[in-house]
């Protein structure tokens, strides 16, 4: 796990870690939103209209940090600037600016994907595979509920949480979310490798490889996930 160096002194606490195919980052939202106003600047006019929009406070910290964090990880991965970089997140559906995001100004084909819970923002990007992450505190009683309720079933409640945050994982992978019923994505092994089946529209399985990450260094009990769209 590598931290970012001093020339990057408001993130010295986030972490990132190369995870296979993707690039993964973890970072507490209170260790860097002290500097909101300069991250502020650095967003589209679209993010900034969103971020306005967005309440309480703390849902628009994590967005502000979420959309900063995963510029951050890109550039560093691409070795561009993070200015030169911007998220679009426009809804297939409605048009609304709360889809899949999408990196602009970097190379083609690069996947990134960004989760929040409680304080912690978690981003994935990768260069050539479609990645989707998820973060979930344990020991959250409404998250294990939460996870129980679509039917995640396990056989005690931070287990579901914990198969909650690989459905999730694969789900932002696939693109389509809350859309696909949680409790018809399927896990198998492969060569010990766990493998979440996600059904399409036409009935065809789309797969992903899940990874659990260790949140390491956060000193806190967040579950991460990441999914990278399996061959």
């Amino acid at each position: 796990m590598t931290e970012f160096g001093a020339a990057d002194a408001a993130w010295a606490a986030a972490h990132v870690v190369v995870v296979g195919a993707a690039t993964v980052g973890l970072v507490r939202v209170a260790d860097v939103v002290a500097s909101a106003a300069a991250l502020l600047d650095g967003l589209s006019d679209a993010e900034r209209n969103r971020y306005a929009d967005l309440a309480p406070r703390a849902r628009r910290d994590r967005f502000l940090v979420g959309r900063t964090f995963v510029r951050q990880v890109a550039a560093r991965l691409f070795d561009v600037s993070p200015s030169s970089l911007s998220v679009d997140a426009q809804c297939p559906d409605c048009g609304g600016p709360h889809g899949r995001p999408v990196l602009v100004g970097g190379p083609a084909g690069v996947s990134i994907s960004i989760a929040y819970s409680a304080d912690i923002v978690a981003v994935a990007v990768s260069a050539d595979h479609v990645v989707g992450i998820d973060v979930e505190i344990a020991g959250s009683r409404a998250e294990e509920l939460s996870a129980l309720a679509v039917g995640v079933t396990a056989s005690s409640g931070a287990d579901a949480l914990r198969t909650w945050t690989r459905v999730e994982a694969a789900l932002k992978a696939d693109g389509r979310g809350l859309r696909v019923d949680h409790s018809a994505v399927e896990f198998d092994r492969v060569d010990d490798q766990l493998i979440a089946a996600v059904p399409g529209d036409s009935g065809i399985f789309s797969r992903f490889a899940i990874t659990d990450v260790d949140p390491a260094g956060l000193a806190s009990p967040a579950m991460v996930s990441l999914a990278v769209r399996f061959p």
